[in-house]
């Protein structure tokens, strides 16, 4: 009891008793390391070779491949080989056929007026005409195809690659001379420049043109079959528009060309083997 107040005092309320402590945690197992530690490489032996001498390179020392070692002062390098010219693509590259060394010719053959009887070519007068490779063979039809589309010309063409014919016999054949089924073209030579009236074989990529050029001259009713002849420079233009030439001079005689090709050399060249020496030239006595 208070003395002062005469009452008693409220009864203070117990203490709770304290909580238990958590038991401890255990300790989490350490991660593995992902990147372990590379194991140390053993140091190089020590060098006990001798040192240099001076003025002189280790017998190891090699330069490096990339760059090449400096000339001594006062030397120079040598020239080193020039650099090659480049190729050009098949697609621009000539073809030449000694075919064609005939096609400007100074022969002067007449058409028949008369019925004549041609025989079979036996060339006796030059040489028989080389065939292209197949090689060559596919990039003249195709360039034939791209190049024109008259069947007259292409035609000719095909005509002068596959007789070895000039462009005056060619002026020869009619449209009647070519037979498509044995593959067969006539040409005339009534003076026997060449080697007179004579049948050539066409072979078979060849044919396709002369055929085309015959049902053309049919529908045209025109008298020849492959050129007039005005059409020679039209026929020469076509051959240089699809890089289509005969050999060439050395480039020593070439001398000054008038164009990108020399048509007669061969012709040319026989004319300076037979006729004799001018007088200017023959040694005097």
């Amino acid at each position: 009891m208070d003395d002062r107040t005469g009452h008693h005092p409220p009864d203070r309320p117990a203490r709770p008793p304290p909580r238990p402590a958590p038991p401890p945690t255990p300790p989490r197992p350490a991660a593995p390391d992902r990147h372990p530690p590379h194991p140390r490489r053993p140091p190089p032996p020590p060098d006990r070779s001798p040192p240099p001498r001076p003025g002189r390179q280790r017998p190891h020392h090699r330069p490096h491949p990339r760059r090449s070692p400096r000339p001594l002062p006062g030397r120079r390098r040598p020239p080193g080989p020039p650099p090659a010219a480049p190729t050009p693509p098949a697609a621009l590259r000539w073809i030449t056929l000694g075919a064609l060394d005939r096609l400007v010719s100074y022969d002067s053959p007449r058409p028949c007026t008369a019925p004549c009887t041609p025989k079979p070519i036996v060339y006796h007068q030059r040489p028989a005409p080389l065939p292209p490779t197949p090689a060559q063979t596919t990039r003249l039809t195709e360039r034939l195809h791209t190049a024109t589309a008259h069947p007259s010309r292409a035609a000719a063409l095909a005509a002068a690659i596959a007789t070895g014919a000039s462009f005056q016999q060619l002026t020869t054949a009619r449209t009647d001379g070519f037979h498509p089924a044995d593959h067969t073209l006539t040409l005339h030579d009534r003076t026997r420049y060449t080697d007179g009236c004579a049948i050539y074989p066409i072979p078979a990529w060849a044919a396709v043109y002369l055929h085309a050029a015959a049902r053309f001259a049919h529908l045209t009713s025109t008298p020849h079959l492959l050129a007039a002849p005005t059409d020679r420079p039209a026929l020469l233009r076509l051959a240089e528009t699809i890089r289509t030439r005969p050999p060439q001079p050395p480039a020593g005689r070439a001398g000054t060309r008038p164009g990108p090709v020399v048509w007669d050399w061969r012709e040319k060249r026989e004319a300076l083997r037979h006729d004799p020496a001018p007088p200017h030239t023959a040694s005097r006595s």
